[in-house]
């Protein structure tokens, strides 16, 4: 895990997957049973790595920031911009589950919905 770190973050130079994989490491960790292997939580490097995936269009990137503004993971929580962020997965990924949508717009407002409608169209 710490040894495929330094490989996303070296990926992570030439396009978003590389990205992805080194911020979704560093938002929630990974532990491990081989010595030095596990990697701690780095919130604020993971939303870095994430943000930079998810604005070139990679969906789990989207999926992964989404989760963070609903958890406050590295950030404020934001269900407006978690919304969003998810709207903008299932837009690049039309395979992706779209529950975490519909449970994110439950806890929402109409107006709130449409606000954050109009933040996932500038991505």
């Amino acid at each position: 895990n710490a040894d495929a770190l330094i490989c996303y973050r070296m990926a992570a130079q030439t396009g978003p997957e590389g990205a992805m994989r080194a911020g979704q490491l560093l938002l929630f960790g990974k532990k491990s049973t081989e010595v030095g292997q596990s990697v701690a939580p780095d919130p604020a490097e993971g939303i870095r790595w994430t943000f930079g995936a998810a604005t070139n269009h990679n969906a789990e990137a989207c999926a992964n920031l989404a989760t963070a503004f609903e958890l406050g993971i590295g950030v404020k929580t934001n269900l407006v911009l978690a919304y969003a962020w998810r709207r903008v997965a299932k837009e690049f990924d039309s395979a992706m589950s779209i529950d975490p949508l519909d449970q994110l717009a439950s806890r929402l407002g109409p107006q709130e919905v449409q606000s954050a409608q109009e933040i996932a169209k500038n991505y």
